[in-house]
């Protein structure tokens, strides 16, 4: 491979102020539980271009793909139970933000943020649980099942 080609897979958002006070958003990892858990740079100006922002799904879009996924699975497991397990995920992912959410309001707070707060400890909670999450569900169902 040529040494001017980078292959990029996914990015994750850069930019956000660090909730830990005098400390760097990229040092802040593991100093606060919901500050993020990935290792974020800022993307080369080159590549400006090339970001694309899909955003999160919405509550309806993950309760769907969360119910698809139990349909993939090679147990026969019978309708109601399926929609019983999406909406168990969907409630535990919904608990782990609204946590996160105080949480990182309270951190913004303290340490003294300029902007709404509320709204920007909503909108960085949204992503303290991933699909990566839901798939970790699934690992688990099947360790204990298959």
């Amino acid at each position: 491979m040529e040494d001017n080609v980078v292959i990029v897979a996914a990015c994750n958002p850069a930019g956000r102020k660090s909730l830990s006070q005098g400390v760097s958003r990229e040092c802040d990892l593991a100093k606060e539980w919901a500050s993020g858990h990935y290792q974020v740079n800022e993307l080369p100006p080159t590549m400006a271009g090339l970001k694309w922002e899909y955003g999160a799904l919405n509550a309806e879009q993950e309760k769907e793909f969360v119910l698809r996924r139990i349909e993939m699975m090679d147990c026969n497991i019978p309708t109601y139970l399926a929609a019983e397990m999406t909406e168990l995920v969907a409630i535990s992912q919904e608990a782990i933000r609204s946590f996160a959410a105080k949480d990182i309001q309270r951190s913004l707070e303290r340490n003294s943020f300029c902007g709404c707060v509320e709204l920007e400890a909503r909108t960085r909670a949204r992503s303290t649980v991933s699909l990566r999450d839901i798939q970790r569900v699934f690992s688990l169902f099947k360790f204990f099942t298959g």
